[in-house]
């Protein structure tokens, strides 16, 4: 392995790093690399400013829109989530949209992207759209892009948090090419 690659991947962990959502294990190989690589700890640093600067000037909130307003959202979500895909095309939906945060923390665990697959499977069936997204990069994008029934992709964290250091259309540029890769294989 080149002397390259690790700093590769933990810049494109990086935003995951800084925004607290890398599991324990990623987390504490990415702060053992970053103790080691100077020129890395610099990006991360860079990157920790422009998404504090991000949050800053995000820090409106809307009258009305409190704890007790997402925590009623997220009640009710979780109820139709518990009562399935076939209960979103009874309320009239016309696509549903699976989480993939779990996993983009456990992308090694074959049965995590078996549950994606057979959910993505079943909304198909029903006749709904499927989309995914959530904690995707580039270095786990592909197997769900693979999965034929997913038809579209959310993962602006991860395309926005790169394009800080390569440009957006970069970002979107890569992202892209490794979900057209998978496209082909899957």
């Amino acid at each position: 392995m080149s002397a390259l690659r690790p700093c590769a991947r933990v810049r494109e962990q990086l935003p995951l790093f800084v925004g607290g959502d890398l599991p324990d294990q990623a987390a504490r190989t990415v702060r053992e690399h970053l103790r080691r690589c100077a020129p890395c700890r610099v990006l991360a640093s860079d990157h920790l400013q422009a998404v504090r600067a991000l949050h800053r000037a995000g820090e409106f909130v809307p009258a009305g829109v409190d704890d007790a307003f997402f925590d009623e959202l997220h009640h009710g979500v979780m109820a139709a989530v518990a009562s399935g895909p076939s209960r979103s095309r009874d309320l009239g939906a016309v696509a549903i949209e699976l989480h993939t945060g779990r996993y983009a923390h456990h992308s090694n665990e074959p049965a995590v992207l078996r549950a994606l697959e057979d959910a993505a499977h079943h909304g198909r069936e029903i006749g709904l759209a499927v989309h995914a997204g959530h904690g995707l990069t580039t270095h786990n994008v592909g197997p769900v892009a693979a999965i034929a029934e997913i038809e579209e992709l959310n993962i602006g964290h991860s395309i926005v948090s790169r394009a800080v250091f390569v440009g957006l259309a970069e970002a979107v540029r890569e992202m892209r090419a490794v979900m057209d890769v998978a496209r082909t294989r899957g």
